[in-house]
């Protein structure tokens, strides 16, 4: 296949709740089957140097450390954000990230297609 000038290289990111790094096939693990993670691993790029600066969903994980690239005190997504908290003023949505450029921001900048799917 030919790779063409303006080609970007798709970029797929999985984050699994409560998954712990020995629970992969692809760091040791001989007795829980990740076959279809472990060959994402094989052939892309893998974090195995992290460090969870909340263990709270919200803040820490995709939500908004990840895409913001700040940690929760600088976001201010400190808490997981619950039903009530998501309107302010009866009408309004609340945007926790308000003018804070994230990850998709920068991707679609530069020609990317971003989707999301998840929580």
């Amino acid at each position: 296949m030919a790779v063409l000038a303006n080609h970007h290289p798709n970029i797929v990111t999985i984050l699994l709740d409560d998954m712990g790094f020995w629970t992969l096939g692809e760091h040791g693990n001989s007795e829980i089957l990740t076959p279809n993670i472990d060959a994402f691993a094989e052939h892309g790029l893998t974090f195995t140097n992290c460090y969870c600066v909340s263990p709270v969903c919200s803040p820490a994980r995709p939500r908004a450390s990840l895409l913001a690239g700040w940690i929760p005190s600088q976001h201010r997504v400190q808490d997981w954000i619950r039903s009530e908290s998501t309107y302010r003023d009866g009408d309004r949505p609340i945007e926790y990230l308000e003018g804070m450029p994230g990850l998709t921001d920068v991707l679609a900048k530069n020609g990317y297609y971003c989707g999301q799917i998840g929580k």
